[in-house]
């Protein structure tokens, strides 16, 4: 979808494809928003070409100065920073990273607000809703999205889509609505989250229920437990944490 597309045009699309998913007996396929600017390279693949979204070109000096800011927030000390040798040229964002989020996780049918500290710890079986406002060029813009865990169950999906489809319909002003996939996250999710953690298992009602009635074990990630965590990335725009197996790997 276009970023300037109106909402009535995004609900024309999203209805379009619901529709040709159920003619086609394909109900339980999952349906992607993607939004301009915000294309994976799993989406790109599909493309012989994909233009590049025209960013806004800086010089090495104003780079590392957006940089110091940011880190300064972050209670880092910069001193030296403006002075260092320019960085390598990092991949353009396309959206402003000064903004404002909210994040919920989904439980039955209602969502639970995370506190700020908790705002980028997710567990794989769980879902969870945010939505980031942030300066435009004339006006607030404003995002709402939806992560899915790999091990998510299919009610608390369709949950949170429902949930965050009323907030879009609520908002004051018109919102952009995107839905995220565990291991599929494009680098503006990281722009918006700074970082992230993906913890094994779920804290969520239905999840428990879930595990319980097929008989396994409950492996969710607890402090007190053992752990192992892989540290995952290209660079500083996108690194993860994810816990893993805590075995071993076999022998060459």
């Amino acid at each position: 979808m276009g970023r300037i597309t109106s909402l009535q045009e995004r609900k024309g699309a999203s209805e379009a494809a619901e529709k040709l998913l159920s003619d086609s007996s394909r109900t339980r396929t999952p349906m992607i928003k993607v939004i301009e600017g915000f294309e994976t390279v799993a989406f790109k693949s599909k493309f012989k070409e994909w233009p590049q979204t025209p960013g806004l070109k800086m010089s090495s000096e104003d780079g590392r100065g957006q940089v110091a800011a940011l880190l300064k927030r972050q209670g880092l000390n910069v001193k030296g920073l403006m002075k260092a040798a320019p960085a390598k040229e990092e991949p353009q964002s396309y959206i402003d990273c000064t903004g404002n989020l909210q994040v919920w996780r989904v439980n039955d049918k209602d969502k639970v607000p995370l506190s700020s500290s908790d705002q980028s710890k997710f567990y794989t079986g769980d879902c969870y809703i945010f939505q980031y406002t942030y300066p435009g060029d004339d006006k607030e813009e404003c995002l709402v999205g939806t992560w899915f865990g790999k091990k998510s169950i299919e009610d608390d999906k369709v949950i949170a889509v429902s949930l965050a489809s009323k907030m879009v319909e609520s908002a004051k002003f018109q919102a952009v609505q995107a839905r995220f996939y565990e291991g599929k996250e494009p680098i503006q999710f990281f722009v918006i989250f700074q970082s992230l953690q993906v913890f094994k298992g779920g804290i969520s009602s239905g999840y428990k229920r879930f595990i319980a009635e097929i008989g396994i074990d409950d492996e969710s990630y607890s402090e007190d437990g053992l752990a192992l965590f892989r540290i995952q990335g290209s660079g500083p725009e996108n690194m993860q944490t994810i816990q893993v197996e805590p075995v071993s790997p076999p022998p060459p």
